[in-house]
């Protein structure tokens, strides 16, 4: 004889598992985690075949299946219509029918590692709020999470790096086709220049202390992710285990550290950008008065 079917679902109202089996009347259990919802329920049924012999009543053959059959035909639409996009580009150069909504316009800005910085960690924001809403999928998002915020400040800290070149007249296409390259993912050989080109901006600063405590977050966060591969990999490159010095970590907490780390970061990017329009708008004055050099 077949064995019966047994479904196991969430039950919002019971605040936890509940397992039935459809051919037998009235036989369900409930459970903490959906194991211990199938432990019960099979209790359950061993009690209510005993109990139906012990009264002389038939016992029902097992007869249901899952109501598959009728979502069959949805499934093979989305199916036929996931074959029908796996036809077309992945970037068409037409304008999508809805356009401004979900059109996203690229490289637009003069300061195009600002926004990239901006989007990474404006994904990762939404993305913790999700979990907060849904109070759900915290341990599968908490990857790219992590991926992302380490990704936004290794974008801000390069960005800051060109503003600087640009700021004293460096050469911007050296600095982003060679010397960023030789820098990495490495969060503090970046912070370490960048912190230096902080401290050219504005000698004798009162925020030192801050600079100082920025450092040890960034360094907690390179001793976790060194080459920003943990957050994007299971594997280290030796095979070991990624993220291996942590088992637990609160996705709202890391946001709101690196949101302090941003907001500093971000005000010496707008302190820097500020100086070099101003110059920019100097030299332009000049060169209309007096002619260029």
């Amino acid at each position: 004889m077949r064995d019966y079917h047994i479904n196991i679902f969430w039950s919002d109202e019971d605040d936890g598992y509940i397992a039935d089996i459809p051919d037998l009347e009235a036989c369900s259990a409930f459970g903490a985690t959906a194991e211990e919802a199938l432990r019960e329920v099979e209790s359950a049924k061993a009690a209510w075949l005993e109990a139906t012999r012990r009264e002389g009543r038939p016992i029902p053959e097992p007869s249901y299946h899952p109501p598959i059959c009728s979502e069959l035909s949805e499934v093979m639409a989305q199916l036929e219509r996931g074959r029908a996009y796996l036809r077309k580009p992945l970037f068409p150069s037409r304008p999508s029918p809805d356009g401004w909504r979900t059109d996203a316009c690229l490289g637009f800005a003069e300061y195009i590692w600002d926004i990239y910085a901006i989007g990474y960690k404006l994904a990762a924001d939404l993305l913790v709020e999700y979990v907060v809403q849904r109070e759900r999928d915290q341990d599968t998002l908490a990857y790219p999470i992590g991926f992302l915020y380490r990704h936004c400040i290794e974008l801000r800290l390069k960005e800051l790096l060109v503003v600087s070149a640009m700021l004293h007249d460096r050469d911007v296409q050296v600095l982003e086709s060679k010397e960023l390259g030789e820098l990495g993912h490495d969060l503090i050989l970046l912070w370490r220049r960048v912190r230096t080109t902080i401290e050219e901006v504005w000698p004798n600063s009162e925020r030192e202390r801050d600079l100082d405590a920025l450092e040890v977050r960034l360094e907690e966060f390179c001793k976790v992710d060194p080459g920003s591969y943990s957050f994007r990999y299971p594997k280290d490159k030796k095979g070991g285990r990624a993220l291996d010095s942590v088992r637990r970590f609160n996705l709202c907490h890391l946001r709101d550290v690196v949101e302090g780390i941003s907001q500093l970061l971000e005000g010496c990017s707008d302190g820097m950008r500020e100086y070099l329009d101003n110059k920019r708008e100097m030299h332009a004055y000049l060169d209309h008065e007096y002619g260029g050099p």
